[in-house]
């Protein structure tokens, strides 16, 4: 059955790229890079949101600044967020994490984090 996948995933793939093109799709990825590097400028900088990882992909990670907040008041506001966003008006859509039970990684260290985008940038 997995075989089945990748065949079927591989002729998706091969008939996108026939269709559109290889330009098309590098100039979508540099878009999104582009779009995400823009918003991880603005929550880095934002009063509310702080980035809980440096932007490598076009994935930003990021939670609300709250100080005093325990942990379930912390996901609660989270959830809001979240829900905030994704029911807006159907245009964008953000997942939640929670790490290890909590919103937070205990274990997180900036160390991981800069180590973890030096290899990615090598690739």
């Amino acid at each position: 059955m997995e075989l089945t996948a990748r065949r079927m995933n591989s002729l998706n793939l091969w008939l996108t790229l026939r269709v559109h093109g290889r330009r098309a799709y590098q100039e979508l990825i540099d878009h999104q890079m582009k779009l995400a590097h823009s918003f991880a400028e603005w929550a880095a900088t934002s009063e509310d949101f702080e980035l809980a990882a440096s932007q490598v992909l076009p994935i930003i990670n990021l939670w609300a600044r709250a100080t005093g907040l325990g942990p379930q008041e912390l996901h609660a506001l989270h959830s809001e967020v979240i829900s905030e966003v994704n029911n807006r008006d159907g245009q964008r859509w953000i997942p939640g994490a929670v790490v290890n039970g909590q919103e937070r990684d205990p274990h997180y260290d900036r160390q991981s984090e800069n180590a973890m985008g030096k290899a990615c940038q090598q690739h």
